[in-house]
């Protein structure tokens, strides 16, 4: 038995046609980082977001960066 992806492609046709089922996708990470072209939106990868996040955080209230600064500590820095 060999895979027949048009087999799964008529099956998804058949879901979507229908009214009487609900469908749901479900991305996961890294589908933000898919870029068409130099126009689309790009949400940044959660490593390079939570950095950002963190500096301005650190930058507006000094308190901030105290807390996160501790939160570093406590969990490690590669985490």
């Amino acid at each position: 038995m060999t895979h027949d992806p048009s087999e799964y492609i008529r099956g998804l046709q058949q879901l979507l046609i229908s009214d009487k089922k609900k469908i749901a996708f479900l991305f996961g990470a890294g589908t933000s980082l898919a870029k068409k072209n130099s126009h689309s939106l790009n949400i940044p990868a959660i490593g390079i977001m939570t950095n950002d996040i963190v500096t301005k955080l650190s930058l507006s209230v000094p308190r901030y960066k105290i807390a996160l600064e501790e939160i570093k500590q406590e969990i490690g820095e590669d985490k």
